[in-house]
């Protein structure tokens, strides 16, 4: 999945979910994202840089 502008690790884990995804699903998959590209991410989730390549997290 490769970061633009306007993406947000949320949106990112719903589009990977599908369009059946509830919030709260989304909401429990965002930080998963978040973990598995931390070395590209950092530490502030909201700091996402257009055309970072994140990996999906381990099932």
């Amino acid at each position: 999945m490769t970061v633009t502008a306007g993406t947000s690790l949320w949106s990112i884990a719903g589009e990977h979910l599908g369009a059946a995804a509830t919030d709260w699903e989304i909401a429990r998959e965002w930080p998963r994202w978040h973990l598995a590209n931390y070395e590209l991410i950092g530490e502030d989730p909201a700091q996402l840089r257009p055309g970072t390549v994140l990996r999906p997290p381990p099932r």
